[in-house]
């Protein structure tokens, strides 16, 4: 059995069948294959597969929606007679997972329908025959197949059926506001039948008539406008835009050979709306798109008449609904083209002429969403210190009562939304204070139900305005995770809002917890909204200077150069002086860096911004320079010093620097400077060290985060010691209280030498923060030759004295450093979520060149937001045991085992030997996560079809992974 998707199908079915979902290979002796006819069984509907307790409340809208059609009249019967077969599929679902579907409207109730009017209707038939078989009804099944093979050799009944299933592909429940499939495989649909048509005509025989071709070239219109909408969302090449835009109004021009009025007046409501968003057209020396060019009945209206057509479709009908759908839209247009009042005006009266229509949703939700933008805009001209009249909330509490209304009509992710944003804006005053606490909870439950409905997850701006509500709420951390899918979800790479929201969410996270983890998380982030948004500007985030400035040193001791670069470019102007000083300085190296590496390396950095760095930490690169002057100093024989190898200097200190004099030839000088700004008091002065001996390698005193400051008298003079290449400074006035460093930034390294026993006594803490710390203690006994070492863990050994013997303890602590504290996020959750006794709800498998992705973007949204505990290599797997025997036991301690899935994975051997290990193992819940959209030709897609054991995960669809998660917690 191939893998399946979250809809029950396999990859393969699902591309087989995109096209050809009627075969005429598909054939038996007596003539084409029934089973191959209708909706009930067709691949390509949500509507067939959706698990439909998830959705119930979407279908059963739907469910109402097409009733709805019917009532009021549809405008061609290739419409009527979809909407029917629709409506069977509706109520098959209903019936099987509901047991609510009213007795006179069963599945056959609307297969006869359709059989009323077009009585060899292959596809009502079709469905009719699976009926009749689930039912054992074989009489029935029987003289149902009967009638279909009289006629299933028809060449236009063959089209018609390729038409219903392209109608019913573009009106599916399921829709994806970022993916236009559908409506392009509509339209492959609707061409095999216009194809199909075509050759009829020539062969001289009777075809489709011309109703149904025109009602199927405003179908295909239609697909075509939505594809325009959604490019322009997704920034699609211009010219084909522009292609796409001409082919839609060519298609609509052809509907209007329709004698139905009923379809005229919606093609010319179409051609309003897709006028009314005209592409730009560039660089091609044309003033029209494509058909538009040649077609002079249109360029009237294009130029500067759009909303004239929807006058025209008004001509069309005098009463009923369809005047009043077309009303809506052009009272929304009006409002688009800065005539607000003309357009609730028209609004208004649609609303009031029917208002408990279902399908008035429409106009329920755009004047709703008029007075919500009037209300916010009143609220931004506020903040900015405009003079605005005085206003109360009365204007909310209208779009309220619409919004309410329209929610009842039509339960999408979009009008939850909406109405959820309201409340957001009833519960707060215009500092953004939370006024009423009830308004919020309730505005945070809507904005996860639209969430959870099945477009939700992939809309970027649900995302966003819950992320707002969030850290109004002062919810921080999870507004964070919202901001994050905001931008997984966002298409368009210049609208740059949610990269500033969730930086300014970091900075002010990380302006309350100094933290390590916090910060790697912010670079990473950084680092990807530089790469995804084009040509953004950081300026706005000179107001977060400090914060700005740590991300800036973060990102330069990671070695991302240009990422750091532009951190301190922006800093150079801040308005914090000592921030807009050490900007400078970082700036210089930063810069003098870039230019040595592009003159190391033929691969300039310039040219490769976002290349890929050294995947060691930082801390991990200054450990190993470290290691080295450390091993030289232990590993010297402790009895053999040559001579200066030990100097003294004397070191004196003012109220405004500490000087340190090396004798020799004068270039030996270390100075310390006294940050700017630092008060004295009572003759003493707070100084930070900064020890250089080149201008380049820096020590820097390390007790609170990354400095410690020093108290001292102005007089004082003090003993600076330069031993075997390691300066010591001590300073002390009493000779009885002293403080010793070797230390950078992060490493402290305390040194002793018993010149009495002649044995070297060595320490190497170290540390991210000052307070994770790591230490590796070691004494050498050159008269027993001999090596005591202290490990990390607290364990003490012994063990014969040699160089390599140091050197392996000291790449293992640095490597232990690396992987337990430089990489090891905090641990949120202490108990899993599980009823089956498992230590974890998950463990992720996961390669090195996705680790940063898992535990930045998946480990705080798996843990942090949904509770669940996971199990993660780098934070959770015992240091010294064999890696297969912790992959093992995580596996057998978790509930789950996620694989994340990309062509990385693919090529790592240890990755493939786990994957089948998973396999091989009894009880083991798999859940495979795709990294990104793979077809069958690829690894990734190899696995997906080969793999049996569970459904796949696509990527950035959380709901999809917790449903999974949730499933084997009992």
């Amino acid at each position: 059995m191939a893998a399946t998707d979250n809809i029950g199908r396999t990859s393969s079915q699902l591309d087989n069948t995109s096209v050809s979902c009627v075969s005429d290979e598909t054939s038996c002796s007596d003539g084409p294959a029934i089973h191959n006819y209708g909706l009930l069984g067709y691949d390509q509907l949500a509507l067939c597969n959706i698990q439909k307790r998830k959705v119930y409340d979407q279908l059963k809208t739907r469910y109402d929606i097409l009733k709805r059609s019917l009532n009021d009249g549809c405008s061609s019967q290739h419409q009527l007679v979809s909407v029917y077969l629709m409506l069977a599929v509706c109520a098959d679902q209903l019936k099987r997972d509901e047991d609510e579907e009213d007795e006179d409207e069963t599945t056959e109730y609307f297969l006869n329908k359709v059989l009323e009017n077009e009585p060899n209707n292959l596809n009502a038939l079709g469905d009719l025959h699976n009926i009749y078989m689930k039912h054992y009804d074989t009489k029935a099944a029987g003289k149902c197949k009967e009638t279909f093979l009289e006629s299933a050799n028809d060449p236009v009944l063959q089209a018609k059926s390729y038409a219903e299933k392209a109608y019913a592909v573009a009106h599916d429940v399921h829709t994806c506001t970022r993916s236009y499939d559908r409506y392009r495989k509509s339209n492959e649909l609707y061409e095999k039948a216009l194809t199909m048509e075509r050759d009829l005509a020539k062969s001289g025989k009777a075809g489709v008539s011309v109703e149904d071709v025109a009602a199927w070239h405003f179908v295909m219109g239609e697909n075509y406008r939505r594809i325009y909408n959604i490019m322009m969302i997704t920034e699609k090449p211009s010219r084909e835009r522009t292609d796409v835009f001409g082919k839609a109004a060519e298609l609509y021009f052809s509907a209007l050979n329709s004698n139905s009025s009923l379809l005229k007046g919606e093609v010319w409501s179409a051609i309003g709306t897709l006028f009314c968003k005209k592409p730009k057209i560039r660089g091609t020396g044309q003033k029209y798109p494509q058909f538009i060019a040649t077609c002079r009945e249109l360029q009237c209206f294009y130029d500067a008449l759009p909303l004239e057509c929807f006058r025209k479709a008004l001509e069309q009908h005098e009463n009923g609904w369809p005047s009043l759908k077309i009303k809506a839209q052009y009272g929304w247009q009006c409002h688009q083209f800065n005539d607000t009042t003309e357009g609730l005006r028209i609004l208004t009266e649609v609303i009031d002429s029917d208002p408990d229509n279902p399908k008035n949703w429409f106009a329920y939700s755009c004047r709703s969403k008029i007075r919500r933008i009037a209300y916010k805009k009143m609220l931004e001209d506020k903040a900015k210190g405009h003079h605005t009249p005085d206003f109360d909330k009365s204007l909310l509490q209208k779009a309220l009562a619409d919004s309410l209304k329209c929610v009842k009509m039509n339960k999408s992710a979009l009008e939850y939304a909406n109405l959820a944003e309201i409340h957001h804006l009833l519960a707060i005053n215009s500092q953004h204070q939370v006024e009423e606490e009830g308004l919020i909870k309730k505005a945070l439950k809507l904005f996860a139900k639209a969430e959870a409905c099945q477009d939700g997850v992939f809309r970027p701006d649900i995302h966003q305005r819950r992320a707002l509500c969030l850290r109004d709420n002062g919810d921080h951390r999870q507004a964070v995770e919202q901001f994050k899918r905001a931008i997984e979800c966002e298409s368009n790479s210049k609208y740059v809002h949610n990269f500033f929201y969730l930086m300014e969410t970091f900075f002010h996270l990380y302006n309350l917890q100094k933290d390590m983890s916090l910060l790697n998380e912010m670079a990473y982030w950084f680092k990807k909204c530089i790469d995804q948004y084009t040509s953004v500007n950081i300026e706005k985030f000179k107001k977060n200077g400090t914060e700005l400035l740590a991300l800036g040193e973060h990102l330069l001791g990671r070695n991302d150069l240009m990422y750091a670069k532009r951190c301190f470019s922006v800093l150079k102007n801040c308005s914090n002086e000592i921030v807009k000083l050490e900007a400078k300085k970082l700036l210089a190296k930063t810069q003098k860096l870039i230019k040595e590496a592009k003159d190391m390396s033929a691969a300039s950095v310039v040219d490769e911004p976002c290349r890929k760095e050294d995947s060691r930490s930082t801390l991990g690169r200054k450990c190993e320079e470290h290691r080295e002057s450390v091993c030289e100093c232990a590993t010297k024989e402790p009895g053999n010093k040559e001579d200066g190898d030990k100097v003294h200097a004397a070191a004196t200190a003012n109220k405004d620097e500490l000087h340190v004099q090396l004798p020799g030839d004068g270039e030996d000088t270390i100075g310390a400077t006294a940050d700017i700004g630092v008060s004295t008091d009572a003759g003493c002065v707070m100084t930070s060290l900064q020890l250089s001996q080149d201008g380049k390698n820096t020590f820097n005193t390390t007790a609170d985060s990354d400095v410690s400051s020093l108290q001292f008298s102005a007089d004082a003079t003090f003993d600076a010691t330069l031993d075997s290449g390691i300066l010591s400074l001590q300073l002390s006035e009493d000779e009885k209280n002293t403080f010793n460093t070797t230390a950078d930034s992060d490493v402290s390294s305390l040194q002793s030498f018993d010149n009495d026993n002649n044995t070297v006594d060595e320490t190497l803490q170290l540390s991210n923060d000052g307070q994770n710390t790591i230490n590796l203690s070691f004494k050498i006994d050159p008269n027993t030759n001999s090596l005591t070492v202290l490990h990390p863990d607290g364990a003490e050994s012994e063990e014969p004295y040699s160089r390599k013997s140091v050197e392996v303890h000291l790449h293992r602590t640095l490597s232990h450093f690396d992987e337990t504290v430089m990489k090891k996020p905090e641990v949120t959750i202490e108990h899993a979520r599980n009823k089956r006794g498992k230590k974890y709800d998950f463990y992720v498998v996961y390669c090195p060149e996705d680790e940063e992705w898992v535990l930045y973007v998946m480990l705080p949204k798996l843990e942090e937001e949904l509770k669940f505990k996971g199990c993660v290599g780098c934070r959770d797997f015992i240091a010294g045991k064999q890696i297969l025997k912790n992959c093992s036991e995580a596996m057998k301690n978790s509930a789950h085992v996620i694989f994340i899935l990309s062509e990385d994975f693919v090529n790592d051997a240890f990755c493939e030997r786990l994957l089948n290990q998973a396999q091989c193992t009894k009880g083991v819940n798999v859940i495979p996560f795709i990294m990104d959209k793979y077809d069958e030709e690829s690894s990734v897609g190899e696995i997906l079809i080969s793999y049996e054991k569970a459904h796949y995960c696509k990527y950035l669809d959380w709901n999809q992974v917790e449903r999974s998660l949730l499933a084997g917690m009992q």
